[in-house]
């Protein structure tokens, strides 16, 4: 073996045993061990307890202070305090980690089908009149965006999330921002070819009409074929 693979084998103990000091920390919240505003036992003594590095354990709590999951306090009456983890505070977390690991754009696809396709039949079901004014809205600037020559790459984003808003579904809806951001590259792709502005925005006129008239099967097949459709182009991109 020789100095890259030590160096290597080294890296990979060292990052196994932060994850699971890591592990060890949520381990202890989930069990309500330790609650949000609670503070963590000293470095030295956190390490004992856990039978770890001193090293480990200040790293791990490095990457939860990253992660939102934990906060560390300068001064009188500092330390390392357990946050009140939020709704947003989940989805950064979800979202820094799905960046990291580099997963391929069929994944965010197939998430893409199942939460947009069901936004659009519950926006169909449950859409306010602030709703349908929110998705006009969207359709009247990517028609202007598109008109100027732009690709209307913002307005397509406004709309999709408008539909989640619609659905009633505020765990949905936050859920669908998140995907929303992971596209946004691959959106720009997407709409940069030639023609395919307009196309979607046929597309997104044809869903709305569905969600207007309350039509959720038609809703749901059509914003299906929408995704799969710019899925494709993104593959051939």
């Amino acid at each position: 073996m020789d100095n890259t693979d030590d160096t290597h084998f080294e890296e990979n103990i060292k990052k196994k045993s932060i994850e699971n000091v890591v592990e060890m920390i949520r381990g202890m919240i989930d069990a309500g061990v330790l609650s949000p505003g609670d503070q963590l036992a000293p470095e030295r003594e956190l390490a004992i307890q856990l039978g770890v590095s001193r090293a480990a354990v200040r790293d791990a709590i490095r990457a939860l202070e990253l992660m939102g999951e934990v906060e560390t306090r300068i001064g009188v009456g500092g330390g390392t305090f357990i946050c009140n983890i939020t709704f947003n505070h989940a989805l950064n977390t979800v979202f820094s980690l799905f960046r990291r690991t580099n997963q391929m754009l069929s994944d965010v696809v197939e998430v893409r089908l199942i939460l947009e396709t069901r936004s659009a039949a519950l926006a169909a079901e449950r859409r306010t009149e602030r709703d349908l004014n929110s998705i006009d809205s969207a359709l009247h600037n990517m028609a202007d965006d598109i008109i100027a020559g732009s690709i209307g790459i913002r307005p397509d984003h406004a709309f999709h999330l408008a539909i989640a808003k619609a659905s009633g579904n505020e765990f949905l809806y936050g859920l669908s921002q998140l995907v929303e951001d992971m596209i946004v590259q691959t959106r720009k792709q997407t709409l940069s070819r030639r023609g395919v502005p307009s196309e979607a925005l046929e597309d997104h006129e044809k869903i709305a009409q569905a969600i207007r008239c309350g039509d959720a099967p038609l809703a749901e097949n059509l914003m299906r074929e929408h995704l799969l459709k710019a899925y494709k182009i993104s593959k051939e991109s």
